[in-house]
């Protein structure tokens, strides 16, 4: 953003020195990244008159003039090839010795034969246009021998100010003098708005609808008439060139000095070339085209909003107006645009189209709604002060539910323990009151309104970095950052999670790190029952709800391994999963519940000479999670038969409990439907385990058994019994029907097939007798062996096996 300082000085008193004013603002959080000082280099340009001109006796396209530079230097004879002059006429003379802005410097010098003492300049020779297709004629009513950038107003010094996209209101030399004024205490002087209006009412004149309220919420109008549409003065030309705006004419001109003064976008309109003299604010139909300010052709999305006539389109709202309706020299009316945009609207529009303007530039950044109005007047005044013409009663003013003032409370205590130094609450005051915002005093804080213009402001928080900014940075003393003084102790949960995480990589489980943004369709077939979270504003269409379960994202991982014909995967992952809340207020958006989940899948061993390649099955996934669980201190798990989850195949889903009947999660091998409908193959094995269940379980502090004096005694028992008998049932027979005697039972065996019915089915056990304060007899060992037996015939209806 380029700011003028003679323009800056218009609202508020500056600081002495353009560097002072440069440090203040980039102290303030407003960069100056540049300072261009104009007029440099036309030190010896002075205002000169032609008096004569003849043509050059030896060179057909030379004239030989004499002009008056004034009493100090008198008449100077100088050369010139221009032919856009007349005797009379008041130039650009640069003197000899002058060093041009474009560095040409100016010497006495033989042309043809015939002395020049100087040279009549351009526009682009003085760097203030492009303009080279003849000399700049001067006002007549300006004195000979004046030095032209005295002349011209081009004694200006410009900052280049870097405005980050969240001070919108600082695109204008008036945010830019509101902050000036804050920080310096200087009084802030407002743009005269004071209008003679004709007796005509706008609202006879034009006819104002929006049909989306949404992306258009305040569309004005006001109306010129009588206007006499030709150049700018030259102040204003002035003011714009410095600034890098090209003059155009005083209608458009005016809009554009405006838009630069106080940061409100207009577009003037010739209110005789809109389509019934009424403007209609709405999205442009499919294969709707239009031409803009540059000429161009554009196809229209219907994503675009339009200005439009009773017709077609007459702008593109918000970025470029459209070559239908643009101001001529036969303007006469002129039907002056005020208006406010939805932010994301203008900002998608202006990159469909590769138009980026310094309307679209303001408004994606968010407009004061507030302005509209009284840029709207600003801009009314200057064209009727430089049009002529009658500005029209009133305005049409069309809009929706206008923003609420943004309130909240401000605590005077809060702004110190944010900042880390005590800050006077007579200091906080003043520099909010400064700043634009209402304070209304309570006891112990204030309530604050924050001003319109400031859209980035939305809670104390903000307030309290208005006060460290406009205070300086440097006014927080400089402190040595406050250290632990001791290492504290790692937590259960850490502890649980790093032995997880070793025992797993162990197992060959390879950890992976997910979104917790997955498809709707992958949750649908896991966990049909449950209703997932769903994004406002999604990365992408395959990740638009929470993870209800972590399986969605790896089994995401599996289906893409295999489709790279990777075909042996083994991973694992600790995440979150999100359910809605059952928080009746609705101050929790989720509840969240973090877990441990994983997936088998592929071969046991590897492709080898040595080895036959097997699937993986339910006991592999078992092992490995069992070794996992007793890392991490989980000594007492058990594996029980479940009914449930529907994503788990009937025969082989599992919960995991711990004594005291807590439920750890559960794992199996996934339903074939559910692989279908993620187009995985059978034989995927999965487990997802609460994490906070795991910790709670966990026994992190080993208990010491001394090394056994006694020997032990090893014994095998097989029996037959139903199929649907379980291993743990049978163990847990064994050790309880051993009165303490047992001190381990492994199971070594299953057999079915020859000697064994159908439905049947042979376990057969290594059972180890010891006890801790003797050496156990013969007698007592086969009288515990018995009373197994025993117990598993009554409790099992087994029966021993030959």
């Amino acid at each position: 953003m380029k700011i003028s300082l003679n323009w800056l000085a218009d609202y508020v008193e500056l600081p002495a020195s353009a560097d002072a004013l440069a440090k203040m603002l980039t102290m303030a959080g407003l960069e100056v990244e540049g300072v261009e000082r104009l007029g440099e280099g036309l030190d010896g340009v002075l205002v000169g008159q032609i008096l004569a001109s003849d043509k050059h006796p030896n060179a057909e396209k030379l004239s030989l003039t004499k002009v008056d530079a004034g009493p100090a230097l008198g008449e100077l004879q100088i050369v010139c090839g221009a032919k856009n002059y007349q005797v009379g006429d008041k130039v650009p003379v640069a003197t000899v010795g002058t060093k041009l802005p474009n560095g040409t410097k100016i010497e006495k010098a033989a042309l043809r034969g015939i002395d020049s003492f100087g040279m009549l300049c351009s526009s682009r020779e003085l760097g203030i246009s492009e303009e080279a297709s003849g000399l700049l004629i001067l006002d007549p009513a300006l004195e000979t021998g004046t030095p032209i950038a005295e002349a011209l107003g081009l004694k200006d010094v410009v900052f280049e100010v870097n405005v980050t996209p969240n001070r919108g209101d600082c695109l204008s030399h008036l945010g830019i003098a509101r902050e000036v004024a804050a920080l310096s205490g200087k009084p802030l002087k407002m743009p005269d708005t004071v209008i003679a209006e004709g007796p005509n009412s706008a609202d006879s004149l034009v006819k104002v609808r929006i049909d989306d309220l949404e992306r258009c919420p305040r569309y004005a109008a006001r109306v010129l008439e009588g206007a006499k549409i030709g150049p700018s003065p030259a102040w204003m030309q002035n003011r714009l060139r410095a600034v890098g705006i090209r003059a155009l004419s005083n209608a458009v001109d005016v809009t554009n000095f405006v838009l630069m003064e106080c940061g409100q976008p207009l577009h003037a309109f010739d209110l005789d070339k809109v389509g019934g003299h009424q403007i209609v604010v709405r999205r442009a139909q499919p294969n709707e085209k239009m031409k803009t300010l540059d000429a161009k052709e554009r196809s229209l999305s219907p994503d675009d909003l339009c200005i439009c006539d009773e017709r077609a389109p007459s702008a593109l709202a918000g970025v470029m107006g459209g070559a239908t309706s643009e101001v001529s020299n036969a303007t006469s009316r002129i039907l002056l645009e005020g208006a406010a945009f939805a932010p994301a609207g203008i900002r998608r529009t202006a990159s469909r189209h590769a138009l980026h303007s310094e309307s679209s530039h303001r408004f994606e950044r968010g407009v004061d709604p507030a302005m509209v109005t009284f840029a709207q007047d600003r801009a009314a005044k200057l064209l009727a002060d430089l049009c002529g013409g009658t500005v029209a009663k009133g305005r049409v003013d069309v809009h929706g539910e206008l923003p609420k003032p943004r309130k909240f409370f401000l605590k005077w205590a809060k702004v110190g323990e944010l900042l880390g130094t005590p800050v006077p609450q007579e200091t906080t005051s003043k520099i909010l009151t400064g700043l634009g915002f209402r304070l209304e005093p309570k006891a112990d804080g204030a309530d604050v309104t924050a001003p319109s213009w400031r859209l980035d402001v939305d809670g104390p928080a903000d307030c309290i970095e208005e006060v460290a900014r406009s205070r300086g940075f440097d006014a927080i003393p400089a402190s040595m950052p406050r250290g632990a003084t001791e290492i504290l102790p790692e937590s259960a949960a850490q502890a649980v999670e790093t032995r997880l995480r070793i025992a797993l990589a162990a197992g060959g489980l390879d950890e992976v790190l997910n979104y917790s943004f997955v498809a709707a369709k992958d949750l649908e077939a896991l966990t049909p029952d449950q209703k997932p979270i769903a994004l406002k504003n999604p990365l992408a269409a395959d990740q638009a709800v929470m993870a209800t379960t972590r399986l969605a994202g790896l089994l995401g991982n599996l289906r893409h391994s295999l489709n790279r014909q990777v075909e042996d995967v083994r991973l694992y992952e600790i995440g979150h999963t999100y359910r809605p809340a059952k928080d009746p207020n609705g101050e929790q958006p989720a509840d969240e519940t973090r877990v441990l989940a994983g997936l088998m899948a592929g071969s046991r061993v590897g492709l080898q000479w040595a080895a036959k390649r097997e699937p993986l099955d339910f006991f592999d996934l078992k092992g490995a999670l069992q070794n996992a669980l007793e890392a991490a201190g989980v000594r007492d798990a058990s594996f029980e038969p479940a009914k449930g989850p529907s994503l788990l195949h009937p025969r082989s889903a599992c919960e995991i409990k711990v004594s005291g009947g807590a439920s750890l999660g559960f794992l199996g091998e996934l339903h074939p439907s559910v692989a279908g409908k993620l187009d995985l193959p059978r034989g995927v094995l999965v487990f997802e385990l609460r994490f906070d269940a795991i910790v709670a379980a966990a026994k992190l502090v080993p208990v010491y058994k001394g090394v056994p004096k006694f020997p032990a005694v090893l014994r095998d028992l097989a029996m037959v019994l139903d199929d649907a008998a379980s291993a743990a049932s049978v163990e847990a027979a064994i050790r309880e029907a051993g009165g303490g005697l047992v001190e381990d039972a492994v199971l070594f065996d299953v057999f079915r097939g020859t000697n064994i019915p159908g439905g049947k089915k042979s376990l057969a056990y290594a059972i180890r007798y010891r006890a801790a304060d003797r050496t156990l007899t013969d007698d007592e060992i086969n009288q515990a062996h018995g009373r197994i037996v025993g117990a598993l015939e009554q409790k099992l209806s087994a029966t021993l096996r030959a």
